[in-house]
């Protein structure tokens, strides 16, 4: 919504207009739903960093900074601003959790096959040691079968 609503107010489209237009694009969408509610308060006449609180899915920064926005008539370039943040955030968070599913998933299996190789939860109190052996070799194994299979991929 932000990097649009910049684009439409950078071109010179006055605020419910650009709103509207958004809203006629995407009727069906949750974009286009929220543009109709932004759109209907605006009508009323309130300002878009008050029609953005009262929706309740942007947080208090992201309202005050609109609303600075608003009283220094900087409202396009905060927009675009405020939507090359969060597109960085989200471009972090996608990568953190792809990051952190190899690691969890190389544990998970280390872990099971020490348990298996032990005889279950009652032989790992028995034999920790071989456990731990077999898991370190185990995620050892397939950590280096996984990096020589994935060191050849083309990177994104």
């Amino acid at each position: 919504l932000s990097r649009q609503l910049a684009t439409l107010l950078q071109a010179g489209l006055p605020l419910l207009q650009s709103l509207q237009l958004m809203m006629q694009g995407a009727e069906r969408q949750p974009s286009g739903q929220l543009a109709r509610f932004l759109s209907q308060r605006i009508e009323t006449g309130e300002t878009l960093s008050q029609a953005m609180r009262t929706h309740g899915l942007f947080d208090d920064i992201f309202c005050h900074l609109i609303a600075a926005a608003e009283s220094s008539g900087q409202l396009d370039r905060m927009l675009e601003h405020l939507a090359a943040h969060r597109e960085k955030s989200e471009a972090l968070s996608r990568r953190l959790r792809s990051a952190l599913i190899y690691p969890g998933i190389i544990s998970l299996v280390g872990c099971l096959y020490g348990m298996r190789t032990t005889g279950g939860t009652q032989g790992v109190g028995r034999s920790t040691t071989n456990a731990v052996v077999w898991s370190s070799l185990w995620i050892i194994v397939v950590n280096a079968i996984i990096t020589k299979v994935f060191v050849n991929l083309p990177a994104q």
